[in-house]
């Protein structure tokens, strides 16, 4: 696997013909991240590493969400929307230049 891991590319999902090829897939890939794909958010180990580490007291033991404020929509939602309406009025100034002229 690349290290600029594509799940549906490089695990070629699309060629599964059965639940248990999903399966299989997904648990290989289960396995690859969890065990050989270094996390850049905790520091270029892998989550069993990391783990381990955690509860053998070595890790920062953080909480992360204890602060978080959830919002009504998905920051990705919320971002998407940001970007539509932007190219809507842009594409409205657009329109309406062309038609005032």
């Amino acid at each position: 696997m690349t290290s600029n891991h594509n799940f549906y590319a490089d695990c070629h999902i699309g060629e599964c013909r059965s639940r248990d090829d999903v399966t299989n897939v997904i648990n290989q890939y289960v396995l690859y991240y969890n065990n050989i794909k270094p996390c850049y958010a905790i520091g270029y180990i892998t989550p069993s590493e990391f783990k381990k580490m955690y509860y053998n007291n070595i890790a920062e033991h953080k909480n992360t969400f204890e602060t978080r404020k959830l919002s009504p929509l998905p920051k990705f939602i919320q971002k998407k929307s940001k970007k539509l309406k932007t190219k809507n009025k842009q594409l409205n100034v657009h329109f309406c230049k062309l038609t005032h002229t």
